[in-house]
């Protein structure tokens, strides 16, 4: 399948070049293909380059992308999202809010706005996906259709915006954040979860490590990279939250296994899982300490309006 691809420079306007880092696979939804990352000599913002259009995006996005899909009636998955919200404390950690007005970016089928519902929050959610747009509205969550870049107008006044694995999917994140500024009142919050580069499990297994998932994932971040990124957007970073739980670990090793189905097959598997959660739970001592290490899979970042 030929795909649209363009090449993007470092969205800090660095001009110094880059370097290759790793050249990686797709293992989860889409077109099977290979894809660099760079990294900026300048800031060290690491980013896939060249990368699909955004107009070509949509491949790697099904209706049966699994943050799409609705599965609050199933009784295994409830459990199963029950056992990692309990084992990825820290990782969708918010500021000591009085409920108010949130936005939540990459809203997917609206299950996290579903949750700030219930606390009292006043919600509403953008999303590029037209089938988990309409997931979302079918429970009872307002929803944008378009990206923050594209959309005419977002809602202003909000005391908060989320934004759960969605920074590292947007083609303009320094833009994103500008209009994200503009639409929260003086004081308000922006909330980002990414994966960390800084973490073991990229140290690990390099181009293998599911936090990478190129081309879903356009850039790549550190926690000073991700304050860099911040602050051009208008945002000063006031504290960093690292996930306490394994999946990048557990994911990782699911994708060594796909390569190696691959190379005796010389077809592709199936795409890379996030395994079962008892993995997760035998390795949570270890999540521990790489949390307080700041070297887990992925972080969360408080940031305010500068």
């Amino acid at each position: 399948m030929m795909l649209d691809t363009e090449w993007s420079p470092c969205p800090l306007g660095c001009r110094a070049g880059d370097d290759p880092l790793v050249t990686a696979a797709n293992w989860r939804a889409g077109p099977a293909g290979r894809f660099t990352v760079v990294r900026c000599r300048a800031c060290r913002l690491a980013r896939t380059d060249p990368r699909p259009t955004a107009a070509a995006m949509g491949a790697f996005y099904p209706d049966c992308y699994d943050a799409f899909v609705d599965r609050s009636d199933d009784r295994l998955a409830s459990l199963r999202r029950v056992g990692r919200r309990v084992l990825r404390t820290g990782a969708h950690a918010l500021p000591p809010l009085a409920p108010g007005a949130v936005l939540d970016v990459g809203c997917a089928n609206g299950a996290e706005l579903v949750e700030m519902q219930r606390q009292g929050w006043s919600v509403a959610g953008i999303e590029p996906s037209a089938s988990a747009c309409a997931v979302a509205a079918a429970r009872g969550v307002p929803v944008i259709h378009g990206t923050v870049e594209s959309c005419d107008e977002l809602p202003a006044g909000l005391d908060l915006v989320t934004a759960w694995n969605a920074l590292e999917h947007l083609h303009h994140p320094v833009e994103a954040l500008r209009r994200l500024r503009s639409s929260l009142r003086p004081g308000g919050w922006l909330v980002v979860s990414v994966p960390n580069l800084d973490s073991l499990g990229f140290r690990a297994f390099g181009a293998r490590w599911y936090g990478l998932s190129v081309p879903h994932h356009l850039y790549h971040f550190t926690p000073t990279t991700l304050a860099r990124v911040l602050a051009a957007g208008g945002f000063r970073l006031d504290r960093l939250v690292y996930q306490r739980w394994a999946i990048d670990l557990v994911a990782s090793a699911s994708i060594v296994r796909l390569e190696r189905e691959q190379r005796r097959t010389g077809r592709r598997p199936g795409t890379a899982s996030t395994g079962p959660l008892w993995a997760q739970a035998v390795l949570y001592p270890l999540s521990l300490g790489l949390a307080a290490a700041g070297r887990s899979g992925s972080m969360t970042a408080w940031a305010r309006r500068a």
